[in-house]
């Protein structure tokens, strides 16, 4: 609306000149060629060709010429709207703190900034644009530190005619995951404790062994004996 004035072009067959008028109440003014905006809304436009002696009138040509507001800027609410409503998250309504979830909505200005944040304190998750058809799809990752219950997920941007628009969508948050408590000692340590145990049994076998040299059928044979050992007795 904060445009400069617009300057209307047309032309008749005949050559003769074109005027042009309008039935806007408030809209706009047209002064000669030159049409200046005052508000938002419809500015009906009328070309007319009156004729002369030679060339009959022609008739009218009408255009509306669509007054868009001034764009607002982009504001975060300190509180989500209640009721906005017509965010979609692709993960259901509930998730994890530290999760990705998937958002989508649409009805935006095509090509203009859409902000997505958190609520209740707004805490902004990310910044997506908004396409050809006005919709926008981002990914966002849910703050770990988040604390767990019931949350808003909040998109803001410009509408077609350049107002705000705010799209919701609640969320439960719960804790996020945690790692598997690790237990038992390190696998080094077992290791080598084992071989230990191997080296001792060896040891013992050997000195459970006696050696020396026997008689046997008239001739001296050295020869290695067990001494087996017997668990005591209660």
């Amino acid at each position: 609306m904060s445009d400069g004035p617009v300057t209307l072009t047309a032309t008749a067959t005949s050559g003769l000149p074109v005027t042009y008028s309008t039935t806007s109440a408030g809209t706009c003014t047209v002064d000669g060629a030159t049409v200046t905006l005052l508000a938002a809304g419809a500015c009906p436009l009328v070309a007319r060709q009156d004729g002369d002696r030679r060339f009959a009138a022609a008739p009218d040509v009408t255009a509306t010429l669509t007054v868009l507001q001034d764009p607002v800027p982009v504001t975060v609410p300190a509180a989500a709207p209640p009721t906005a409503g017509g965010l979609r998250n692709a993960a259901g309504d509930a998730t994890a703190a530290g999760a990705a979830i998937t958002l989508h909505g649409g009805g935006y200005k095509p090509g203009t900034a859409v902000q997505v944040v958190v609520y209740s304190t707004p805490r902004r998750l990310g910044t997506a644009f908004a396409g050809a058809d006005g919709t926008f799809t981002l990914l966002v990752v849910v703050p770990e530190d988040l604390h767990r219950g019931g949350h808003t997920l909040l998109a803001a941007g410009l509408a077609a005619d350049n107002t705000l628009r705010y799209l919701t969508v609640p969320v439960a948050v719960s804790a996020a995951a945690r790692s598997l408590p690790v237990t038992g000692g390190p696998v080094g340590t077992v290791a080598a404790l084992g071989t230990w145990a191997v080296l001792i049994g060896i040891v013992l076998a050997l000195l459970g062994r006696r050696r020396g040299w026997r008689l046997r059928h008239g001739r001296w044979v050295y020869r290695w004996t067990y001494r087996g050992r017997h668990a005591l007795a209660a």
